[in-house]
């Protein structure tokens, strides 16, 4: 299981280092081997342990039962998540080299103009049986994101149906 929040670096090379306790997970269910592919969502990057991305792959199958419609959408999903699926392994020291083609994907190790290299700057996030790799800027604009439309949801609710909809001022009889 993957749980927490961890801060990283990708290396020049673009080797990330496993967190220790991911790496103790990933090592109890599949060894040093991973899938590594891009969130069709989110625009990070998502690392399995084998027996997960089986699962994924298996959920991504297009069943002879769906309509055309159907069919196409889950074959740009398999071309978007299973196409750009890399197999690695963790080294000795318990890094993943990620692809270069994955790290352009989601924008990591990405110098910007004044040659300073933030998107170097990760975030790890443990999402139970995978965990995801996010460029540190996105993530803090993602969250924050989140934790907006958050406060907002929980404000509505707490004024309750009444106060979703602005109340016209009584009118005298």
């Amino acid at each position: 299981m993957f749980d927490g929040n961890y801060p990283l670096t990708l290396d020049a090379k673009g080797r990330l280092s496993v967190p220790k306790k991911f790496r103790r997970s990933l090592e109890e269910q599949s060894g040093p081997r991973v899938v590594v592919t891009v969130d069709p969502y989110e625009g990070c990057l998502v690392v399995y342990p084998i027996a997960e991305w089986k699962k994924v792959e298996e959920k991504l199958k297009v069943g002879g039962e769906a309509g055309e419609a159907d069919r196409v959408k889950a074959q740009w999903m398999q071309r978007f998540v299973i196409g750009n699926a890399q197999h690695c392994d963790m080294d000795s020291q318990g890094r993943l080299l990620i692809a270069p083609e994955l790290r352009k994907r989601v924008g990591l190790g990405r110098e910007d103009g004044d040659g300073k290299d933030e998107s170097r700057q990760v975030r790890a996030i443990g999402m139970d049986g995978k965990f995801e790799v996010w460029v540190e800027s996105a993530w803090e604009r993602r969250s924050g994101e989140f934790l907006e439309w958050n406060r907002k949801l929980v404000s509505d609710v707490m004024k309750g149906p009444a106060a979703l909809e602005p109340q016209s001022a009584p009118t005298a009889a």
